[in-house]
């Protein structure tokens, strides 16, 4: 899967503050990390990789819904990010989602081809179809 590349130079309080929030996410710190990444789209709100990185945490924290609005913005932000697609994907199918996470797939592989979501129609395939 590709990494999120940040586009623009971040100034040097974001880059302070996203090598604090990155120290958490290795600690495990999910409410710092929440914090932490809150803090840094209050800095810039147009940020995918903030967005995606706010919305993972979420997930993981077990706000599955408030995650699926930021995955949603963060897509809206990089439409053509195969992992905020991914991520997005995810989320919907962890909440039961399924019509709309197959439509994120759908919309992704619109534009792009993703050897994830082959494997994961594969995977279905061979577990449902068959």
């Amino acid at each position: 899967m590709e990494k999120i590349r940040i586009k623009k130079k971040l100034s040097d309080i974001e880059k302070e503050k996203f090598k604090l929030v990155q120290e958490l996410s290795r600690k495990g710190d999910l409410e710092g990390v929440i914090k932490g990444m809150e803090e840094l789209l209050e800095l810039d709100p147009n940020h995918a990789l903030f967005r995606a990185m706010l919305a993972n945490a979420l997930d993981e924290f077990g706000k599955s819904d408030v995650a699926e609005k930021e995955f949603k913005k963060s897509v809206e932000l990089e439409p053509t990010s195969e992992i905020i697609s991914l991520n997005l994907f995810h989320c919907l199918w962890g909440q039961d989602k399924q019509i709309e996470a197959f439509d994120e797939m759908k919309r992704f592989m619109s534009i792009s081809d993703c050897e994830d979501y082959r494997s994961i129609l594969k995977e279905i395939k061979e577990k449902w179809v068959d």
